[in-house]
């Protein structure tokens, strides 16, 4: 949670600062560690990579490269897992649809998507004990995304009040004011 110095004692503790930040995503990066969920707004939705993360509930509306990159955070190749899980609250899979018809896969990159994340792990690894020359990591980093982010596949969107036989909420109860609100919000980069 982000704070200022002049919010009350009592919360001073939960208020993360940069090299707080940096521990619990150190934490979080270790499968061993029994820091086991993090409820996140927006730093660790892109750029963020601990491929153990195996679950994200999205609770807020994304679109285009931000949702792939969210969504990437869970479904990454690790170990024994396959892909991640995606429990949208939300109903994105339009805009999840909007976003997979702006970068579709090649059949051929599909074949290997396991190994490409094979060899990303392993470029993680050396990029942190190498110091590269030439092109900016930021430059490098963006072009690993792009080809990641080309390399994920949904298989099915799952209704989850259907699959567990509970009826849908009723939102109808929401004033339209807050539903355009939400709608329409900016989504930050």
């Amino acid at each position: 949670m982000t704070g200022s110095a002049s919010d009350d004692v009592s919360w001073q503790e939960h208020i993360r600062t940069k090299p707080r930040r940096r521990v619990l995503g150190d934490r979080m990066k270790d499968p061993a560690d029994p820091l086991k969920i993090a409820i996140v707004r927006d730093m660790w939705l892109t750029g963020f990579d601990a491929p153990s993360l195996h679950t994200m509930y999205i609770d807020k509306p994304m679109r285009s490269h931000g949702l792939m990159q969210a969504i990437a955070r869970v479904n990454r190749v690790f170990k024994d897992k396959k892909g991640g899980l995606v429990v949208d609250y939300l109903g994105i899979a339009d805009e999840l649809k909007k976003a997979f018809a702006l970068a579709v896969p090649h059949e051929e990159a599909l074949k290997i998507r396991d190994e490409v994340g094979f060899f990303q792990v392993i470029r993680s690894g050396l990029a942190k004990t190498t110091v590269i020359a030439g092109k900016p990591q930021e430059e490098l980093d963006s072009a690993i995304r792009q080809i990641i982010s080309r390399a994920i596949v949904s298989d099915k969107v799952i209704d989850i009040f259907d699959a567990v036989g509970l009826k849908k909420p009723d939102i109808s109860i929401l004033s339209d004011e807050f539903l355009a609100e939400v709608s329409d919000q900016k989504i930050p980069e």
